[in-house]
């Protein structure tokens, strides 16, 4: 009924084990150029929300890429993917059932 739908896009996040949480809209976290694109929760992160009484399964993908990406926050899926290309170096994902 609603197919794929991307929650979340950030990207030039430190290597660091955590990530800050409440991340602002539209802000530039942490302490680096980390930025935010455009998806689901406008510049922001939000998690999944499946419609009451239903079970969704949502993907969570990480890419490792060699480098900073120039991209500003008006950025898409679709720029992010080919702001990617020939710069990945690993991807890691988690599948989760949500109700």
């Amino acid at each position: 009924m609603f197919g794929s739908m991307t929650h979340w896009l950030i990207w030039n996040l430190p290597v660091d084990p955590d990530i800050a949480a409440n991340i602002a809209k539209g802000t530039r976290p942490g302490r680096v150029n980390a930025r935010q694109g455009i998806a689901y929760g406008w510049h922001r992160y939000r998690g999944p929300k499946p419609p009451r009484g239903t079970t969704h399964r949502y993907v969570f993908t990480v890419y490792a890429v060699n480098g900073e990406l120039n991209l500003g926050g008006m950025t898409t899926l679709r720029r992010l993917r080919k702001a990617m290309r020939g710069k990945v170096l690993g991807i890691g994902c988690v599948d989760g059932l949500f109700e």
